[in-house]
């Protein structure tokens, strides 16, 4: 469901992008369904500090 291409409607795009970020970042996704019955997407992963964009 995290690849390219995988969709019921729509370009399938939205969780590759999800995923690419995800691993970016070094962390982990995972889905499954939510209490009401739709789905739910849980990352985790340690957050990293921010190094500032000095401009000079």
């Amino acid at each position: 469901m995290f690849e390219s291409g995988h969709s019921t409607a729509g370009t399938g795009l939205g969780l590759a992008i999800v995923q690419r970020i995800v691993d970016a970042h070094g962390w982990d996704i995972t889905a499954g369904e939510s209490v009401q019955r739709g789905a739910r997407f849980e990352v985790h992963g340690e957050a990293k500090p921010v190094t500032p964009f000095e401009n000079g």
